[in-house]
C-alpha cells in the first residue's frame, strides 16, 4: 500500500510508480486523459465512486495536510498545475482564464474533477483557493446544475446565491 503522505512529499511513487513531480511534469493532454491522477492529486476522506484505486485519507493524514507547510505547498502546486491544464491561472487569490479551452465549459467528466478539486482543497486547508475557483466557475458557468455541488464542496449552502 502506498503512503499518501510520502507520495505527496515526493518521497515515494503512487501505485503506478509515478512520483508527484513526474505527474506535475506530464503534458496537459496526458493529465486530461489520465483517469486516476485527480484522485492522487486531490485526495478525499471517502472512497471515490469513479476510481476505486484512489487513495482515501485517514484522520491522521488529514491532520498532516492541514499542518505541514510542505504538503500545503505541494497541494497548491497540484492545484496550479491542474488549473493550467484547463487554461486557467490561479494568482493573487483569483482564478483567471488564460487560454480559450472548451474542454471544461460544457458538462463532462471534468466537472466531476472540479467537484473533487474543490472538496479536497477545502478539506485539506486551502479554502481560499477553493473559493477562488468556485467564484470563477460561478462567473463562467453560472446557473448550471453542478453549481449546487460546487457550493457544497466549498462549504456554502446548496442554495447560496
Amino acid at each position: 500500500m502506498v503512503d499518501l503522505i510520502s507520495f505527496y512529499l515526493n518521497e515515494s511513487p503512487d501505485r503506478l510508480g509515478r512520483t508527484l513531480a513526474e505527474i506535475w511534469a506530464m503534458s496537459d493532454q496526458q493529465l486530461l486523459e489520465s483517469r486516476d491522477v485527480t484522485g492522487w492529486l486531490f485526495p478525499l476522506a471517502e472512497r471515490s465512486v469513479t476510481n476505486a484505486a484512489a487513495p482515501v485519507l485517514s484522520e491522521k493524514q488529514l491532520a498532516c495536510f492541514r499542518e505541514d507547510r510542505r504538503l500545503q505547498r505541494n497541494l497548491l502546486q497540484s492545484f496550479q498545475r491542474l488549473m493550467q491544464v484547463f487554461g486557467l491561472l490561479y494568482t493573487h487569490g483569483e482564478v483567471q482564464q488564460i487560454a480559450h479551452l472548451e474542454i471544461w465549459m460544457n458538462l463532462n467528466h471534468n466537472w466531476l474533477r472540479f467537484t473533487r478539486i474543490l472538496r479536497s482543497l477545502t478539506l485539506l486547508g486551502l479554502h481560499d483557493e477553493a473559493l477562488a475557483f468556485y467564484r470563477f466557475l460561478d462567473r463562467k458557468i453560472g446557473n448550471a446544475h453542478s453549481m449546487s455541488y460546487w457550493r457544497t464542496a466549498v462549504g456554502l449552502p446548496p442554495n447560496f446565491v
